[in-house]
């Protein structure tokens, strides 16, 4: 029997979405990227922007995306699914170059709980977050509004093994906590149907935006969700504390500028919803994106989810 400890952020994560974390070099040192991600995260948020740019840019015949901080490629696919067949070109860009490769592999993994105390462990890691493991289980009390959006999601993916057991050791904090020593998960793997060629995906920062960005076509949509923590505030994991908006403001200003200078007129910029704030300060990125072209058209929790661009920078 093969029993792993959940000992680390890697197995930690991977029961509440997909992926876990990478680590990497920033600033001369190791740092680690949460790279934890679900299909249609930001559920709400994400349809409200498909729907305005399909009523907004209903002459532009194929639709540009920009998804930054796209880890395993999730969203990318879910942005697709939720455009259904209407043409669109979606590119995907990540800092961590592992992460990058997971997203081009197309393989995606789904743990399903296999008893009571896995669905229990599972309710506590994923509390209030959205859970996407509808779209492979077995289960008959779907809505309708689920039912559609596995019926997108089986044409884009086929299960290539399931019923794959696997146990884990609960550490002693979660064996306290919760008084289970053991958790057991069916992990289900899905693939691509068919590779394609108008989802891309690409190693980059967004602090050099011009490396990634064609200049070439605008694009309607450019999304970056759960990544500002690493700009904005300093690296020490669940103690970061916001940098001095001194110090962010000018660095936020060039992004912000960067992204209006990608975008149609009236192009949406997704920030994603309240859970993603990282314990962070998120007023100094809300006056950054006013500063610089933007204004907030949809709410989640009073947080500024999405923005549209109602204005032309000056560059210079």
């Amino acid at each position: 029997m093969n029993i792993q400890p959940i000992n680390n952020k890697q197995n930690y994560t991977a029961f509440s979405g997909h992926g876990g974390c990478e680590r990497i070099i920033k600033n001369g040192r190791f740092n680690y990227i949460t790279t934890e991600t679900r299909f249609f995260r930001d559920y709400k948020t994400l349809k409200y922007a498909i729907n305005y740019i399909n009523e907004v840019f209903r002459d532009v015949k194929e639709k540009s995306f920009v998804v930054g901080a796209c880890s395993t490629g999730e969203d990318i696919y879910s942005l697709k699914m939720l455009m259904h067949e209407a043409p669109v070109k979606i590119l995907g860009f990540d800092i961590g170059k592992d992460t990058i490769k997971r997203a081009r592999s197309g393989i995606f993994e789904f743990y399903i709980p296999h008893d009571k105390k896995a669905q229990k462990y599972t309710q506590f890691v994923e509390m209030n977050t959205f859970n996407d493991k509808f779209l492979v289980d077995e289960c008959d009390n779907l809505s309708p509004e689920q039912v559609a959006l596995k019926e997108e999601f089986n044409k884009l993916f086929k299960n290539i093994d399931s019923k794959n057991k696997m146990i884990y050791k609960l550490t002693e904090a979660f064996r306290k906590f919760l008084d289970i020593a053991y958790v057991e998960f069916d992990r289900k793997l899905y693939k691509l149907k068919s590779k394609d060629s108008n989802c891309t995906f690409v190693n980059g920062d967004i602090l050099e935006l011009n490396k990634i960005l064609s200049t070439k076509r605008k694009n309607q949509l450019f999304a970056f969700k759960n990544a500002f923590y690493h700009i904005i505030t300093n690296d020490e994991g669940a103690q970061r504390l916001s940098k001095p908006h001194s110090q962010t403001k000018p660095i936020l200003d060039k992004i912000f500028q960067n992204i209006n200078k990608s975008l149609d007129k009236n192009g949406l910029f997704i920030m994603g919803e309240e859970e993603h704030k990282q314990k962070s300060d998120v007023t100094i990125i809300s006056k950054s994106l006013i500063d610089n072209g933007f204004i907030p058209i949809r709410t989640d929790s009073k947080y500024p989810s999405i923005w549209k661009k109602v204005k032309e920078v000056d560059y210079r």
